[in-house]
């Protein structure tokens, strides 16, 4: 999915990007802005992060299947030479990397 599908079906979601030296972030909810885009200090690396939650407005029922997306991530991982994906189940309190 693009960045602006995730932004209208999230209830809120999150990217962080440190592009030139400077780690900026901005907040989306239902499809709009929540925050401007703020610097957050300094770049830590080169990667982006990104948060998503469902809007149960939108989808009543949302079940992930953690193993699914680590498998899918791997996979992805596996393809970009370079990669490094973590995933962070909060249900579970698990992390892989």
């Amino acid at each position: 999915m693009g960045a602006s599908v995730v932004t209208a079906l999230a209830r809120s979601w999150w990217r962080r990007v440190p592009p030139r030296r400077a780690e900026w972030e901005q907040t989306f909810s239902r499809g709009k802005p929540a925050s401007a885009l703020k610097k957050v200090g300094p770049a830590r690396g080169s990667g982006t992060s990104v948060f998503f939650r469902p809007d149960s407005k939108i989808f009543p029922d949302v079940r992930f299947d953690p193993k699914r997306i680590a498998e899918l991530l791997e996979a992805k991982a596996y393809l970009h030479g370079g990669l490094t994906v973590e995933f962070h189940d909060e249900h579970a309190g698990t992390k892989a990397v």
